[in-house]
């Protein structure tokens, strides 16, 4: 009588061992490129939006876009920096960065954001100011890009928390101009203004602080504790938060939120 041939129990045990070792080899390099990939997208996207506030700016006086309406533009449901801009790039969703793990919402929550532009207030007593005024009631000048020293080393916008406290930073809500406030919280650098702008502090290398308030900021470092930042001269770029600003009253000459910085 002929006997079939058949794995025998180790041979079986063997192969499922050498598939769990591929396996164990190959999935973090499969998750590794897809973050890559992502980052890439977000990289673009940032890219984009930086353009967008570049082309807004050369049609506008060399200004870019107030953070957030302005009062006495007519109510606070004016458009912010995110509607201002629509114009060059016709797509909310490209505000959502692919590294987060948020999904675009709809109704109020529709799109939320995965970056804050810059509106660093922090020592303005003594002449310092980010890339864009906040607006709101907050009545600080807006600077021009001539006003603004090192472009290339000047951050213009970033990755920035959407989930702490149940906070979402929104492009927009139902209307569609946009809410104001709400809708386009920037970093700002400091946490004494208004609930509208929320939890919105830079980082800093040298704190031993708590978040909001900590060596990160409220900065969003999801690709490898590093997050996406776009610079005045649009350019985009990978960086470790603390990069931004290691020391800020330490050493302000390294602070690329400061535009004062010549």
């Amino acid at each position: 009588m002929m006997r079939k041939a058949a794995f025998t129990l180790i041979e079986l045990l063997v192969v499922i061992a050498i598939i769990a070792i591929l396996a164990a080899i190959l999935f973090p390099v499969f998750a590794q490129a897809k973050l890559a990939a992502k980052k890439t997208a977000s990289l673009s996207n940032a890219k984009q939006i930086g353009t967008a506030l570049h082309l807004y700016a050369g049609d506008s006086d060399d200004i870019f876009p107030y953070a957030n309406a302005r009062f006495e533009e007519g109510n606070w449901w004016g458009a912010g920096w995110t509607f201002k801009t629509q114009p060059y790039m016709r797509n909310f969703n490209i505000f959502r960065s692919p590294g987060e793990s948020e999904t675009t919402g709809g109704g109020w929550n529709r799109p939320t954001l995965s970056y804050a532009i810059n509106a660093y207030v922090d020592e303005f007593w003594n002449g310092r100011f980010g890339a864009v005024a906040t607006g709101g009631d907050w009545n600080f000048t807006n600077p021009t890009l001539s006003s603004i020293g090192l472009h290339a080393d000047t951050i213009l916008l970033g990755q920035r928390e959407n989930t702490e406290y149940g906070q979402k930073l929104r492009a927009f809500n139902g209307s569609d101009a946009g809410h104001g406030i709400q809708g386009n919280s920037p970093f700002t650098g400091v946490d004494w203004m208004d609930s509208w702008i929320g939890p919105a502090n830079t980082p800093d290398g040298a704190s031993t602080r708590s978040w909001p308030n900590g060596r990160t900021g409220t900065t969003s470092p999801v690709y490898a504790n590093k997050a996406i930042f776009v610079f005045v001269d649009s350019h985009a770029q990978v960086l470790d938060p603390i990069a931004t600003c290691p020391n800020r009253y330490g050493d302000p000459a390294r602070n690329k939120w400061d535009g004062s910085r010549q």
